[in-house]
């Protein structure tokens, strides 16, 4: 009899929190109609949902709307300044950021909420494992995974990074990490990751020759190598298959695309440089960890 009033009781305080607690969530987007909407049906359950779009000309602000979405437009400043902007723009205690080409799995929403429902004064955020759908399967090793990632944190004390590529929110106090997963669905095919690797290599060499950072011919002829087996050999990325080694070599080519362009604005700054690409897929860097090719 005590058991199940305590039990009573301990629903009740739980239930009283969810009801109390305000869960805002943000999107930040571009030209996204074919992978926002089931971003969006994942986040039916919040209290207040905000897509900061930088100017579609699909169907993506209309698609949000139908969503019952917020929507703000705000002209591409940057990566970590619109996500910035997006947070801004929200008023829950609690916020949760997707990008347009991810979705919360059912099983994690069921424990983002029981977890802020009952969540201690001095966590600040919430982490969990990203997981990546390419050529036809779910990438389960090598640097893309598990990719765990601050999602969910406390309005007042969340805030992004200023790096242009890496940028993250983060929290000051204590994390708790979940099990659930974000289901990613980042390139269309190989042609649409080269594309990326050849983007975010841009980025990435401009922010390290801001920094005054110097290309080196043995970095050049290294470091792809060295990455690539980290993530093919290391990192079990052979147990992926063929697409495993596809993401370990493509991988291998952004670090020497990176080192390749540094030399490069080092011969003309002025003339190679190139402004961020104003995509809605913000913190896809393409290197997992830390590692020699780090920006």
């Amino acid at each position: 009899m005590d058991d199940v009033a305590t039990e009573t009781l301990q629903d009740r305080r739980e239930r009283h929190a969810r009801e109390t607690l305000r869960v805002s969530a943000i999107v930040i987007c571009l030209n996204e109609e074919r992978k926002i909407d089931r971003c969006l049906a994942s986040l039916t359950w919040v209290d207040e949902l905000v897509v900061v779009d930088a100017g579609s000309t699909d169907r993506t602000v209309a698609i949000a709307r139908t969503h019952g979405a917020i929507v703000h437009t705000n002209p591409w400043p940057g990566f970590a300044a619109q996500r910035t902007f997006a947070l801004a723009q929200v008023t829950g205690d609690w916020v949760i950021s997707l990008d347009a080409d991810e979705e919360l799995e059912p099983g994690l929403v069921h424990e983002i909420r029981t977890a802020l429902a009952g969540c201690p004064p001095d966590v600040d955020g919430l982490v969990m494992p990203r997981k990546t759908r390419y050529l036809g399967r779910w990438i389960t090793h090598g640097e893309w995974y598990p990719d765990d990632k601050l999602r969910v944190f406390r309005r007042t004390r969340g805030a992004c990074t200023a790096e242009e590529v890496h940028e993250i929110f983060m929290v000051p106090g204590r994390t708790l990490r979940l099990s659930g997963h974000i289901l990613h669905y980042s390139h269309d095919d190989i042609a649409h990751h080269v594309r990326k690797v050849d983007q975010y290599a841009a980025l990435a060499a401009a922010a390290r020759h801001r920094a005054g950072a110097r290309s080196s011919l043995g970095r050049l002829l290294s470091d792809p190598i060295r990455r690539a087996l980290r993530a093919y050999v290391w990192r079990r990325g052979f147990l992926d298959g063929t697409a495993g080694l596809i993401i370990s070599v493509l991988t291998g080519l952004y670090v020497f695309l990176i080192h390749a362009r540094l030399f490069e604005l080092e011969l003309s700054p002025a003339e190679h440089a190139r402004p961020a690409p104003p995509e809605s897929r913000a913190t896809d860097a393409l290197l997992r960890s830390p590692g020699a090719a780090d920006p």
